[in-house]
Order: C-alpha cells, then structure tokens, then sequence
C-alpha cells in the first residue's frame, strides 16, 4: 500500500479543526477527500462512534471513492481489525442518506420508491395530459424536458411551491406533486426537499409540546415521560463533499436533529445502523 500523502497546512487545518461548523471551498484534484478520509479517522481515533459519523458525497462514484479511502485512513491509525466495526457509518451519496431518513421515521414514505431519470421522463409522458403540461408547450417531449428540468431547480433550490401560485407552472407543479403522491413515488430532486420539510414540520411540532407542556400545571398521576418522546437525533458528525465536478466542495461537521415519531416495534434511536453501504 503506498504512503500516505503529506498534508499541506490547510489541509491539516481541516482535519483538526473542532467545535463549530466548517466550510471548505477548493477546485479538483486538491485534496479534498484526503482531507475528509483523515478528518473522519481523527475523529474515530478520539474516540467518536462510527454510527455518529455521516459522509455524503452528490454521486455514486465519489461515495465509492470516498468510502474506500476512509476506509483505508481508519485502518492506518486503528488497525486493520477495525475495518469491522465501521458497518454502522453511513457513507454514500446524500439523496440515499435522506431517503433513508425518511423512510425509516416517516411512516408515509415506508413504501415509496424513487425514480430515475428515464423512469421520470416516462412517468410524465403517462401523466401528460393528468398534469397540464399541454398548457406549456405544444409537442409532447418538448415539455416533458422543461418540465423536468424546472423541477429540478425547483427541488435543489427549495423553492416552495406556494412562490408559483397563479401562474400555468404552478398549477401543472401542484398536479404533478399530486400524481407522484398518489402513486408513491419521488424524484431524486425532492427526496432532499421532503426531508427537509419533514424536518422543519416536526421542530414546530416539538417546539408547541413544549410549549403547551410549560403552560399547563403539572400533573401528580402523569407518568414520567419516557425516551420515546419523539425526538430523533442523527449522527453529530455529518461531513460532505462534492461529486467531483471541481469548482466548490464543503466539508461542514454540524449537529443535524431530525424529530419523528417512533414506529412501534422499530428502533428509534441510531439512523446510522449498517449504512455503510449507498
């Protein structure tokens, strides 16, 4: 196995760097999943639990890449046989990470798949004529391709749906949105917006529990509350990085909490069980 390559000082700066958030911005080829390989086995070397640590990487080929060389940075500070304890690290690419978020404490979202891009295009030729899109353009294709591509934008930018009200987009937006719930399907563009929504609804949830637990007076026959109370935290480590297109890449470590409900009969407590594999 060939050497380790040495880390310029910035590179070292990433790896050590603790206690807040972090953004790293740099072109291809400098560096970066080296930096994060050594950064998530420093952390593990302190004494960090795999499951607490996230990896995400936008496309398959640099989760690949990514994982085989955390892998190999772990072994080198501790061991080969630790190889084998890193099953409950999740590594792979962050709409796999977020669909399994939402399967795993969405009940809604248990049975639904996701389609790619041919099963996407496909699946608007069917719903043609259920969504609208004749309303944005004539021929047939020609609309199915704008279409996805605004769809696109709309789900990697978050836009909310509520900013297309009262314009023919919308309306096709809003059916679209209908269609794929009704058939239980996603696109890789709104796992990420789902999640994120799911989120956010549940933080406002939690934050009107506490509030109305405050604002009334404790009750002697209550019982005490229990660890299931609804509260899910994921790993505190979450690192990411680019798909290797070059121009800017982020590693940021941050404490993500996603709150849901828990399923009786399934554990609640560690999302990062064996996802080791995308």
């Amino acid at each position: 196995m060939p050497p380790a390559v040495a880390l310029s000082p910035e590179q070292k700066a990433v790896v050590a760097h603790r206690g807040t958030d972090l953004q790293v911005i740099a072109c291809a080829g400098s560096g970066k999943t080296e930096s994060i390989s050594r950064r998530v086995a420093a952390l593990i070397a302190e004494g960090a639990e795999p499951a607490s640590i996230v990896a995400f990487t936008f496309t398959e080929r640099a989760a690949s890449e990514l994982k085989d060389r955390i892998t190999r940075r772990v072994a080198d500070r501790m061991g080969e046989a630790f190889r084998d304890r890193l099953g409950p690290m999740f590594v792979g690419t962050i709409h796999a990470y977020c669909f399994r978020l939402l399967q795993d404490h969405v009940p809604q979202y248990g049975n639904y798949d996701v389609l790619d891009e041919n099963r996407h295009a496909g699946f608007l030729s069917r719903e043609y004529y259920r969504i609208g899109l004749s309303k944005l353009k004539a021929k047939h294709w020609a609309p199915i391709r704008d279409f996805t591509r605004t769809v696109d934008v709309l789900g990697n930018e978050l836009i909310p749906a509520n900013a297309l009200v009262g314009t023919p987009l919308g309306e096709c937006y809003s059916a679209y949105r209908q269609s794929l719930s009704r058939h239980h399907i996603l696109t890789f563009s709104l796992i990420i917006t789902m999640a994120l929504g799911t989120r956010r609804r549940r933080l406002r949830l939690l934050a009107v529990r506490r509030r109305n637990r405050r604002e009334r007076a404790p009750d002697p026959t209550d019982s005490q509350p229990s660890s299931s109370s609804g509260e899910i935290r994921v790993p505190r480590r979450i690192v990411a990085r680019g798909g290797g297109r070059g121009f800017v890449h982020a590693v940021k470590v941050a404490t993500m909490p996603i709150l849901a409900t828990p399923i009786s009969g399934r554990r609640s407590s560690a999302v990062g069980r064996r996802l080791w594999t995308d």
